[in-house]
């Protein structure tokens, strides 16, 4: 374990990035972090077997210039933990980590300014908070390979800046809001792997921007809505060859589209 006593003092004013990488159950970040005025990056990565306690959060809003967090193998506390609203961050990373009372995050008072927010192989993540919904600088919304999460906030249509939407491997995720279809600027919508979805908003005709959609083995689905006809900015469809038949009605009325179709590469080499 490492808590604030076994810190040699870190005298670095001028450091933009720092990266710690550690193999504990608990971890304090470096007192001297306060201090660090330049700091625009902080990675901090878990090698343990189990995801730590990282303790010193209250710090980082000190930091003026700190623009990117990304955190890996971490217990994500209520984020009632940062005393001061991080004004200058931009993107937060969280991988791996457990997340509790994700609910109750006030996310908008914390990360007003957020533009990119990415969970990957997080666990505890049932919904989104609904304060997520006036995030009104957010560009990408990335939530992939959580198994929990079964729902998203029928707010999420005011996020009107949004303009990537990755729901890869939500295996839970039982559809998208209607409000979805507000989404004016998004411009990719991944669904891949998520198995339970059964049906698309029946409005998702009107994402005028949508370029891409990646819905390979979506085999929940079984139709699309009549509106898709309607997604005249679309220029690329990936799927597989169980949900590409779901497309063939739209085929002549979205003329500029592409459909792919990926060979799915089976590595039996382990074996």
């Amino acid at each position: 374990q490492m808590g604030p006593g076994n810190w040699f003092d870190i005298p670095f004013p001028h450091a933009e990035v720092l990266i710690l990488n550690f193999s504990a159950d608990s971890y304090f970040l470096p007192p001297s972090l306060e201090i660090m005025e330049n700091l625009k990056v902080l990675i901090s990565a878990n090698h343990s077997t189990r995801p730590a306690e990282l303790q010193g959060l209250s710090a980082l809003g000190s930091l003026k210039n700190l623009h990117r967090i990304r955190l890996e193998k971490i217990l994500i506390p209520p984020l009632s933990t940062f005393t001061q609203a991080m004004q200058t961050v931009q993107k937060l990373v969280m991988v791996l980590c457990e997340v509790s009372q994700v609910i109750h995050w006030d996310i908008h008072s914390n990360f007003p300014m957020l533009t990119e927010l990415e969970l990957d192989y997080c666990h505890g993540v049932e919904t989104l908070p609904p304060g997520l919904c006036s995030l009104t600088n957010l560009q990408k919304l990335s939530i992939t390979n959580c198994p929990d999460l079964f729902e998203l906030p029928e707010g999420i249509g005011g996020l009107g800046r949004l303009e990537v939407l990755r729901l890869h491997s939500c295996s839970s995720l039982e559809g998208l809001p209607d409000s979805s279809c507000k989404l004016g600027s998004l411009r990719f919508l991944d669904l891949s792997h998520c198995s339970s979805i059964e049906s698309l908003p029946d409005n998702i005709g009107q994402l005028q921007h949508l370029k891409r959609i990646d819905m390979r083995w979506c085999l929940g689905l079984t139709e699309l809505p009549t509106s898709v006809a309607q997604l005249k900015g679309l220029t690329a469809v990936v799927c597989d060859e169980d949900t590409a038949y779901l497309w063939r009605p739209f085929e002549r009325v979205l003329s500029n589209v592409t459909f792919q179709v990926p060979k799915e590469d089976v590595n039996l080499k382990f074996l």
